[in-house]
């Protein structure tokens, strides 16, 4: 395919949310950028396959070790307090 060089201005916010994104893909800028003139476009690419970016963003993230506990003892704290505000509610406490 025979590229083509333009130079556009967008704005700072638009530059952080591109950046932001293609990171998160693990995709170039640019193929982000051609994608959006695509879509914007009309023209079909082959490429909108929906659930394969999903997975994409879903293997961006990182599996964290401790995960398990942590959710654990932030349920347990969660508990607690409904408790108490119960108690609290009732006169008990």
């Amino acid at each position: 395919m025979t590229m083509v060089r333009k130079q556009v201005f967008i704005t700072i916010e638009q530059n952080r949310l591109l950046k932001q994104r293609a990171k998160a893909a693990g995709r170039p800028e640019a193929e982000l950028i051609r994608g959006a003139i695509d879509r914007e476009l009309g023209i079909e690419t082959g490429k909108d396959d929906w659930k394969a970016e999903i997975l994409k963003y879903a293997g961006a993230l990182a599996d964290d070790e401790g995960l398990a506990e942590r959710v654990a003892a932030n349920r347990r704290r969660w508990n607690k307090r409904v408790d108490e505000n119960i108690q609290r509610l009732q006169g008990k406490k």
